[in-house]
């Protein structure tokens, strides 16, 4: 085993490439072995008759100190005049960001400079070459070049779609079948646009190509309940917005645009995807943070949820799915909870992600988000980059989740920026939730199995109306083990230990709560990290319980309102907040 618990980096690789299938492994040799096709010279190309009553969902908007320009939460020196497109001190994520063309649709800038950033964009980057050219960057800026041309007064400089035409078509002979996912339905997106607005020979080819691939990917990427596949609620919005998207330009161009059984296909996993995310999200439209999720990156809950019931209809959400209010289960994605006035209360018992792409994973099965009277308490850690950094690695582990760790072993084998060898699979779950408000949910994952005495991990969560929860673990197995549970507190909640062995926490508007330990041989406070958005991380208080001994062993938390122990003193706040 290497320093950091994990297996030798062969072993490492066995375990993450037997998951793809043979051809994703050859779409990846053949990305690595062989150059990407050349583009090709395509002659001219124009925008079609401009779309009236087109309707996008914009990005959102960050705060832009003067002469700068804020990707992830982090500022570069930035004239729209003359742009270094390289930007080669910052990392890939960000470069990303700036190749998509976002900043389009900031009010920050003039039309005429604009329109001079992407002259900029063509002479400063050779075809094929560098971040820009890279399929998923494509994808995005291509979407965004057209949106903006619609949302204009002018028409384009005929440069500028002769380039995006350029652009699109070798993204068409460049699609990215050796990740799938994400990626691959922003490439079958982007085809679509660039099939419905450009005036080209090749654009009925782009049309038929990105439909159908989009078609088969929509299919098999949103699961029964209407969740994205790869488990992230950030990539649900993302994959969502697409979707929306592209019927809002189907509907602007007419009954001829796409046909009219696909439009129908579309709408339906439109309709179901916008459900899931309207009751995962709940009355709160707060947007959980499991797996690689970070607000700031999609539109916000509240504005996509309206966006999709102006594409799609107010009856949209019908069906029981009002927002989510009361108690929810969404098994296929693997999500249950509870949504009242008092609490939220948001569980994660689902796979990792496709088998094939699990990419965007962190080890936070049987994890869980808790909200009372509207204040966040208990929280994910999130997301704050994408590099093969201390962070990454940090965000993606066991300790950094609301769950429990079993001698230093992390849940699924997590390495590289992206990757994940041996992988933790749910089972067992059960969910029970009366009309007086208590909700009971049981599950258990096989991630430890893999361990001397075959270690199974089972939870349980007990809520009473919206004064009490209690959570507690069982690890089955044979054989002497250590555990390690962690709880992770919002930021801005005060922790301390008090007398008897239990700690109090005291949450912004006044909200109080106990926690009594059970089964643990010691319980401590450390700093951890939040991350609610890219490039922006907070110290938090985590709450660590040990224990050791012969299996089985049996431990957790109870958490009650407490309303008298900070009464007439003042809350010390917790050395890591």
């Amino acid at each position: 085993m290497s320093a950091a618990g994990l297996p030798p980096r062969p072993v490492l690789l066995w375990h993450t490439l037997r998951h793809l299938p043979p051809a994703q492994l050859a779409w990846l040799l053949r990305r690595r072995l062989l150059p990407r096709t050349r583009p090709r010279r395509i002659g001219a190309a124009t925008l079609r008759t401009p779309v009236h009553g087109l309707r996008t969902c914009p990005p959102p908007l960050p705060e832009l100190p003067p002469g700068q320009i804020v990707f992830l939460n982090r500022a570069r020196a930035f004239d729209p005049a003359q742009v270094d497109w390289r930007a080669a001190e910052m990392p890939k994520l960000w470069r990303y960001n700036l190749h998509y063309f976002d900043f389009l649709h900031w009010p920050c800038w003039s039309a005429a400079q604009k329109s001079a950033l992407i002259d900029g964009w063509i002479r400063a980057n050779s075809p094929a070459q560098g971040d820009g050219w890279e399929p998923y960057p494509v994808a995005l800026r291509a979407v965004n070049w057209l949106k903006w041309w619609f949302a204009g007064t002018a028409a384009p400089d005929p440069a500028h779609c002769a380039s995006l035409a350029a652009q699109l078509d070798w993204l068409a002979r460049n699609l990215e079948f050796e990740l799938r996912a994400n990626h691959l339905l922003k490439n079958a997106c982007a085809l679509i646009w660039g099939g419905l607005c450009l005036e080209t020979p090749r654009a009925a080819r782009w049309l038929r190509s990105g439909l159908t691939l989009l078609l088969r990917e929509a299919d098999e990427q949103f699961l029964a309940d209407g969740g994205h596949f790869e488990r992230s609620p950030m990539y649900h919005a993302l994959a969502l917005q697409d979707l929306l998207e592209v019927l809002a330009l189907a509907d602007a161009l007419g009954d001829a645009a796409i046909p009219a059984a696909a439009r129908a296909r579309l709408a339906a996993q439109a309709g179901r995807a916008l459900r899931f995310f309207a009751t995962l999200c709940g009355p709160a439209q707060r947007l959980p943070l499991f797996n690689d999720a970070a607000q700031g990156i999609a539109p916000a809950p509240a504005e996509l949820i309206a966006y999709g019931q102006r594409v799609l209809g107010s009856g949209a959400l019908a069906a029981g799915f009002a927002h989510g209010t009361g108690a929810f289960e969404l098994p296929a994605t693997g999500y249950w909870g509870l949504h009242t006035a008092a609490q939220r209360l948001v569980i994660d018992c689902g796979p990792v992600g496709p088998d094939y792409q699990p990419g965007h994973a962190h080890c936070d099965t049987l994890s869980f988000e808790l909200d009372v009277g509207g204040v966040p308490v208990i929280v994910d850690a999130g997301v704050h980059d994408y590099e093969d950094s201390e962070m990454r690695r940090y965000v993606r582990s066991t300790a950094a989740h609301n769950t429990l760790r079993v001698d230093g072993a992390e849940q699924s084998e997590i390495w590289g920026a992206f990757r994940v060898a041996r992988r933790a699979r749910p089972c067992a779950v059960e969910f029970h939730c009366d009309e007086s408000g208590r909700l009971r949910f049981r599950g258990a994952h096989d991630g430890y199995q893999r361990l001397p005495g075959a270690v199974r991990h089972q939870r349980e969560i007990l809520v009473e109306g919206d004064r009490s929860w209690r959570i507690d673990d069982a690890l089955e197995g044979r054989g002497r083990h250590r555990l390690e549970s962690f709880l992770h507190f919002h930021p801005a909640v005060r922790l301390n230990a008090g007398a008897g062995g239990a700690f109090h926490a005291e949450a912004p508007g006044g909200l109080r709560l106990r926690l009594v330990p059970h089964g643990f041989d010691e319980c401590h406070i450390e700093r951890g990290w939040h991350c609610p958005e890219f490039g922006r991380r907070e110290a938090n208080a985590v709450l660590i319980g040990t224990a050791s001994g012969e299996l089985p062993l049996r431990c957790g938390f109870g958490v009650v309102r407490d309303s008298t122990y900070f009464q007439g003193r003042s809350p010390i706040r917790g050395a890591f907040t």
